[in-house]
């Protein structure tokens, strides 16, 4: 069977923990990773198909974090799926659900339920 890499990032370990059994569950290979910023460290040497960010941040910090994604040397390869921010500014809150550019705003509320119907599709 060929396996996908999957990072799973942020969160408690506990979240991680949920997260990485769903992703296992959908047989993707999963590397759990404290933070987003310890993502971008593990990237410069090896590029996983999908990064799932279990922990939520500001647009600002997203929108940082994706242009340092991007930038890096086949950067442009991970399809990113991140929880939606509870405290997010209205441009945010317009692109929950929505995808753009492999980056996929899933909803705070029902961010497990909808992992998991993104990933029968993998």
């Amino acid at each position: 069977m060929d396996y996908k890499l999957c990072f799973v990032a942020g969160g408690g370990a506990e979240a991680r923990e949920q997260t990485s059994r769903i992703v296992r569950d959908n047989n993707l290979l999963c590397i759990e990773i404290d933070t987003i910023d310890q993502v971008i460290d593990a990237c410069k040497t090896i590029i996983p198909e999908m990064i799932v960010l279990d922990d939520e941040h500001s647009c600002v910090e997203i929108n940082q974090w994706v242009g340092k994604l991007r930038s890096l040397p086949r950067g442009n390869g991970p399809t990113v799926l991140l929880r939606e921010p509870q405290n997010h500014i209205k441009d945010c809150k317009e692109n929950a659900g929505r995808s753009v550019d492999r980056l996929h705003v899933l909803h705070n509320t029902h961010f497990h339920e909808e992992l998991r119907f993104f990933l029968q599709d993998i």
